[in-house]
């Protein structure tokens, strides 16, 4: 399912047979983490901490860099996806009725637990990726769906972020 490089170059796999796996740059493969209740999703934040969506459980695991796992969020409904901005914010992508895309702040110098609804009224967003520093509009935020794809930007001169359901990666 999900996947997310470290700063060493580490590739790290969220499968959903309750394992997540690590390959190195050189190919070699290790159990991660495992007896995890169906991992959907992973994200690799600035620290090289590694966040965990997990199905069955409807949380979200933080993994430290040395391998010590803690619950990050609970309560979430399909952790499907999970993207951490430039900013260093994690967005969500959850499968609930309605599907939504959830932040998770920074307050201060701390990533808060307690989720904002983002874009909400979306059809199961399965996957998030934000567009690379570089391009003319940022920061961008694209989410996959079932019928198409969502474009949410920032926009400076509207103050804030806009949402377009009917964007198009054609």
């Amino acid at each position: 399912w999900g996947m997310a490089f470290d700063s060493g170059g580490n590739l790290y796999i969220a499968d959903n047979t309750s394992n997540v796996f690590k390959y190195t740059p050189a190919g070699a493969r290790s159990t991660f983490a495992s007896n995890l209740a169906d991992p959907l999703s992973i994200a690799i934040d600035r620290n090289d901490n590694i966040y965990v969506g997990v199905f069955y459980t409807g949380e979200i695991r933080k993994f430290n860099t040395n391998g010590t796992s803690s619950v990050f969020a609970t309560g979430i409904a399909d952790p499907l996806c999970l993207a951490f901005a430039p900013d260093g914010n994690l967005f969500e992508s959850d499968g609930a009725t309605p599907a939504s895309i959830k932040r998770f702040a920074y307050v201060g110098s701390i990533l808060s637990t307690n989720p904002t609804t983002f874009a909400p009224g979306l059809n199961y967003p399965y996957g998030l990726a934000f567009a690379p520093a570089d391009l003319p509009v940022r920061p961008t935020l694209f989410a996959l769906k079932t019928n198409g794809v969502v474009r949410v930007t920032w926009s400076s001169s509207f103050g804030g972020w806009t949402l377009d359901k009917t964007a198009s990666l054609a």
